[in-house]
């Protein structure tokens, strides 16, 4: 069909679309790593748009390849709380064991542990 009503919208970027919106090209580089200062750790992630900021600053929106996760651990009364960076380190062999029993692998990537 066709569309009405004025200008196409942008395509996620590395896209690129013909008058009619259909994809004619796709770059084949839409993944940046960028570094955690903190611990020097890489995430890996897909730009999912380019876009400029009111200072005219060109920016990208990133979406981690990998899924993020957050462990949690039960309280027994309240719910759920999340396990603190120490506790985390002492249990990663166990949750690296949990996500492998349902073929995940668990990643110490920077900024968040991704799976």
């Amino acid at each position: 069909g066709t569309r009405s009503g004025g200008a196409m919208p942008k395509p996620p970027a590395g896209f690129v679309l013909d008058d009619q919106g259909r994809c004619i090209a796709a770059a084949s580089k839409r993944i940046v790593t960028i570094i955690d200062d903190a611990n020097n750790r890489p995430l890996e992630c897909i730009i999912r748009r380019v876009f400029s900021s009111t200072q005219d600053h060109e920016c990208l929106l990133l979406c981690p390849v990998d899924m993020p996760v957050q462990v949690l651990k039960s309280t027994n009364f309240s719910g759920w709380i999340a396990v603190d960076d120490d506790q985390i380190k002492q249990i990663i062999p166990s949750v690296a064991y949990a996500l492998a029993r349902v073929h995940m692998h668990f990643v110490e990537s920077g900024f968040c542990y991704t799976a």
